[in-house]
């Protein structure tokens, strides 16, 4: 009797038993160098999935994987990670959008096999609907290893947002705003858990404050939100940063956008951290650093840096003017008036200048009475006497005590593409305005 009874078991075959269980096999393959993943599922398990029998591994694998439980996805790619990395048994229960049923629990068990000739990734495993059984808690074992793998992750984010005070989290690949807190905490529900809409903003945020000419090289932004979009599809593991003024509390501040992107080792899923950080105090004491304290204007070292970088800048080519200026008989004004009076001239001096030149250039003090200009723009001689008249005549004007001032101009086109060569050429300019009687500008002479 025991005999027939084994012989009936062993008649009911293994595919009987899995089918009678409702529990579905199936085979996942994964490319770590292309991101195609493939899913091959046996007739139980495309009947647990609800999923027509003539979908590719590829739209298997999407109709599978695209209707896990949002919280989950974490969790699951982790799993799958842990089975890829370790060659252990790994299980694992969460929730999954059932096409016909709604959201289920499902469990499943798998584990990694030999990887094919072509070189892609085989895990194999078995997977079931578990509503209908006795309720079970969650592995705690994977959960905790689920934990302290990630754990490095979220350390690193929270000690980036103790500095923030806006911070959100975007799922790239599905195009979702999944939470946002700081002053971006009504933006989920402002922008319906929209990333694109959410990014639009940041973008229009970026420009809501407009510099002048000679600050723009300060602000690092984005022109548009395909442009944002795509550098983070395209900055896999990596840090990008815009630095622009914002309005906080009906004041304009100094921000810092970082946003942080990383890619799923496995699934290729793209997600990206964003925090705002205020950077006002930091930005103004660079600042400070730069400005010349009597007069306000950039010091030598600031300004010398800035002439470079525009010499430098490939986009513009060599083009421009440096105006080399002092006041003239300047002892003399401090003998016959007092230091404190050749003080208020530089002052005025710096006045004069940053209020004719700073929408086309940059203005520095050289040291003692000696200033210089940055013209940006490509201006010819007719252009460039313009500003120097308009400079002149306020300067002489509106001065409490008689003074004038000389100027040389070197084109930045003269000689060679060289700071010190352009300034030598702008000092022999300044040089002939004192001996032909002062209160003038010349130019450098042209090579012909």
């Amino acid at each position: 009797m025991e005999e027939i009874g084994r012989e009936k078991l062993l008649d009911f075959t293994q595919a009987d038993i899995l089918k009678a269980t409702e529990v579905g096999t199936w085979l996942i393959r994964l490319d770590p160098e292309s991101g195609r993943n493939e899913m091959y599922a046996d007739s139980t398990m495309l009947h647990i999935l609800d999923a027509p029998a003539d979908l590719s591994p590829q739209e298997c694998y999407e109709h599978w994987y695209s209707r896990i439980g949002q919280e989950y996805y974490d969790y699951v790619n982790q799993s799958v990670e842990n089975m890829v990395r370790t060659g252990r048994i790994v299980q694992l229960q969460y929730t999954w959008h059932h096409p016909a049923m709604g959201e289920v629990r499902v469990r499943c068990t798998g584990v990694r096999r030999v990887n094919g000739n072509d070189g892609m990734i085989c895990i194999v495993g078995y997977h079931r609907l578990v509503d209908n059984m006795d309720e079970t808690s969650f592995l705690q074992e994977e959960l905790s290893c689920m934990e302290m793998e990630n754990q490095r992750i979220r350390d690193f984010y929270h000690a980036s947002l103790s500095e923030a005070f806006a911070y959100a989290e975007l799922d790239l690949e599905k195009g979702q705003l999944q939470a946002a807190g700081g002053l971006w905490a009504e933006c989920p529900s402002r922008f319906k858990g929209k990333a694109r809409a959410f990014l639009q903003y940041l973008v229009e945020c970026q420009h809501q404050y407009s510099p002048a000419p000679n600050a723009r090289h300060m602000f690092i932004t984005c022109e548009n939100v395909d442009e944002m979009y795509q550098k983070m599809l395209h900055t896999e593991r990596g840090v990008i940063r815009y630095v622009y003024k914002r309005l906080v509390i009906r004041d304009w501040r100094w921000v810092q956008l970082i946003i942080y992107t990383f890619k799923e080792k496995y699934t290729h899923n793209m997600y990206a951290l964003l925090y705002l950080k205020d950077i006002d105090a930091e930005k103004k004491q660079q600042e400070a650093a730069q400005m010349d304290p009597l007069t306000g204007v950039y010091n030598r070292k600031a300004f010398e840096d800035k002439v470079m970088q525009h010499m430098s800048d490939h986009r513009i080519g060599c083009q421009g003017a440096v105006v080399l200026l002092d006041v003239d008989n300047f002892k003399s004004v401090n003998d016959q008036y007092g230091h404190l009076a050749g003080d208020d001239v530089l002052k005025h001096m710096a006045r004069c200048m940053k209020n004719v030149f700073s929408d086309i250039g940059t203005v520095g003090r050289f040291g003692g009475d000696e200033f210089f200009i940055l013209i940006e723009a490509d201006y010819d001689r007719p252009q460039i006497n313009q500003y120097m008249d308009r400079f002149i005549d306020n300067f002489t004007h509106w001065a409490t005590i008689p003074i004038s001032c000389s100027a040389g101009i070197a084109f930045i086109r003269d000689g060679a593409p060289s700071y010190q060569k352009i300034l030598s050429l702008a000092d022999e300019a300044l040089y002939r305005s004192k001996q032909n009687g002062k209160n003038q500008y010349n130019y450098a002479e042209e090579k012909s």
